[in-house]
């Protein structure tokens, strides 16, 4: 039976027994810890290594229908240096770090601050507003607004890009070659149907994440929704780096990095996050900031084209 399953059956009948495996161990650790107040910094710890061994699932089950083929994997998604288009690569990770959460703390101003719609959270620009331990835990700079913005987001974006790069790139591969390699290539719809359907299945894929309270506190229903058009967003947008780069590590470096400073984003140290559904840092925000630059590189591309004719 299993000979007569294609490929991409044979890969969502193992992702969604290896998501199984993993929330169930998740559910029964943290449900352990979930009434001993003393252990609660374990239970978060526990949810963020769950959350880390759930990301490498996807690229598990990839290499399980390629039959652990690794030198396949590495070329034909193109997980190397060669032959890629440097200056496309380095566009899309510099917009990632250094646009991306700019973008992102410009509308929870717009909505926060100047709308008064607190739900998207709010710039924070009164030092009564930071985390009481931003205080005494951060250097004295950050603790004023105009430093803050000046020194600290130029050193958010740079410690993002490092890590995103690095560390979170390991981890970020995990889903990619799944959803940006496996997917693309073995999807046979158009072009523009590929990334919808892919960033539905990879908003749903995070539903046992959500219910074990990983990324939307306890939004489930609506955490799921939420998440689900924060894919597609950055499907799309994951999708467009990738053919113009010409490799997979580029969608993995941006995912590496979105990853990184997201934390740092929901730290309340540059914005005060509202309500998780609508604000940062996987909000509402968020999808309409990537949806922003998307919308920013086809206008630049149609302006291109324009001045060339």
């Amino acid at each position: 039976m299993w000979a007569k399953l294609t490929k991409l059956q044979k890969f969502f009948f193992v992702l969604i027994l290896l998501e199984l495996i993993v929330a169930i161990v998740g559910k029964y650790l943290c449900e352990k810890y979930s009434n001993i107040s003393k252990l609660e910094i374990k239970r978060l710890v526990i949810l963020q290594i769950i959350g880390a061994v759930y990301m490498l699932v996807p690229a598990i089950s990839v290499l399980i229908v390629e039959k652990w083929n690794f030198r396949k994997i590495f070329r034909d998604y193109n997980i190397r240096l060669k032959a890629i288009n440097i200056y496309k690569s380095a566009k899309y990770i510099l917009l990632t770090a250094f646009l991306l959460p700019v973008l992102i703390m410009f509308f929870s101003y717009l909505f926060g601050n100047v709308f008064g719609i607190k739900e998207f959270g709010f710039l924070i620009i009164s030092k009564e507003d930071l985390y009481p331990l931003a205080l005494t835990n951060l250097p004295a700079f950050f603790h004023e607004f105009t430093s803050r913005m000046l020194i600290g987001i130029p050193l958010l974006t740079v410690v993002s890009l490092f890590t995103g790069c690095t560390f979170n790139l390991f981890f970020a591969l995990g889903e990619e070659i799944a959803w940006r390699g496996f997917l693309e290539k073995e999807m046979t719809v158009s072009k523009k149907l590929k990334p919808l359907l892919i960033g539905i299945i990879w908003g749903l894929w995070h539903t046992p994440l959500i219910l074990l309270g990983l990324n939307f506190k306890d939004h489930y229903i609506g955490g799921i929704f939420v998440m689900v058009i924060v894919c597609i967003a950055l499907a799309y947008y994951f999708s467009r780096s990738l053919h113009q780069s010409r490799t997979l590590l580029v969608p993995a470096a941006m995912h590496g990095i979105i990853n990184a400073f997201s934390v740092t984003i929901a730290s309340d140290i540059f914005v005060k996050t509202g309500n998780p559904l609508l604000g940062p840092p996987l909000g509402l925000t968020f999808a309409l900031s990537v949806v922003t630059i998307l919308f920013l590189l086809r206008l630049f591309r149609k302006r291109t084209i324009n001045e060339e004719t």
